[in-house]
């Protein structure tokens, strides 16, 4: 029979869109502009840009710009992954050999054939998640989530406190 895998109709949705739409139509805030020593990944800037844009535009967007809009955001976003990517692994005290990937984003084709021109510049190899395990970490939160309540493991509302959490939390603290 007809076997089709995920990645496969993924890729190639990705490639129709791209041709739908204009990535630089928009020249959108780059985040943490002259920051990127700091090695920070922050895109607020750059959301609150795209609502501005689009609250501009009102409701006189034509589906040109329906294509636009998102490219153009993602555009600005991967560049800055990219960047701060970049200049991480350029300044670490010793030499990276490898990259390794995970996550939901990396489903996105774009982001991994930047990422693997990076690591082509870079001169270290990249490693991706397989496709089967880069799903929405939502989706794994909420099955979890399911999984505990089915267990009776509920808290009440005045019991919220008791969580440990850290928002925030930077990778070098723990």
């Amino acid at each position: 029979g007809l076997e089709l895998q995920d990645e496969d109709i993924l890729v190639f949705a990705q490639k129709i869109v791209t041709l739908l739409e204009n990535p630089k139509k928009y020249n959108l805030h780059r985040p943490m502009a002259g920051r990127e020593n700091q090695n920070h990944f922050s895109y607020s800037g750059l959301k609150s840009a795209f609502f501005r844009l689009v609250k501009a535009q009102g409701t006189r967007l034509k589906a040109q710009e329906l294509n636009d809009l998102p490219a153009s955001f993602q555009h600005r976003a991967f560049e800055h992954l990219i960047r701060i990517t970049r200049n991480s692994i350029s300044n670490l005290e010793f030499s990276a050999l490898d990259l390794l990937v995970g996550g939901g984003v990396i489903a996105n084709q774009n982001l991994r054939q930047r990422l693997l021109e990076l690591c082509k510049e870079l001169n270290i190899n990249v490693h991706f998640a397989p496709m089967e395990l880069c799903g929405d970490n939502a989706a794994m939160i909420g099955i979890a989530a399911g999984f505990k309540f089915s267990r009776g493991e509920v808290l009440s509302p005045d019991q919220l406190g008791q969580i440990d959490r850290l928002p925030r939390l930077k990778v070098d603290q723990g």
